[in-house]
């Protein structure tokens, strides 16, 4: 499944559901979508692993790590 974004200006709060599931592409989309919304919406996201392990595996951007990980609230603990 492609990753479905509504337009920025529509978007006042975005929840992705298993953030670390989306495909490359997808996470670039996601990020150039966050770099338009410039600080116009929030997003919230969902994983149900840690990302930062796919970040140094270069399976996640990283740059949409930071963008993401403003707040960090880990449940697992």
């Amino acid at each position: 499944n492609r990753l479905v974004l509504p337009p920025v200006a529509q978007a006042k709060t975005l929840i992705l559901h298993d953030v670390g599931s989306l495909v490359y592409e997808d996470q670039q989309r996601l990020l150039e979508w966050i770099e338009r919304a410039d600080g116009r919406t929030q997003v919230v996201s969902t994983c149900a692993t840690s990302l930062l392990p796919l970040v140094h595996t270069g399976m996640f951007n990283a740059t949409l790590y930071y963008r993401l990980n403003t707040v960090c609230l880990d449940l697992n603990a």
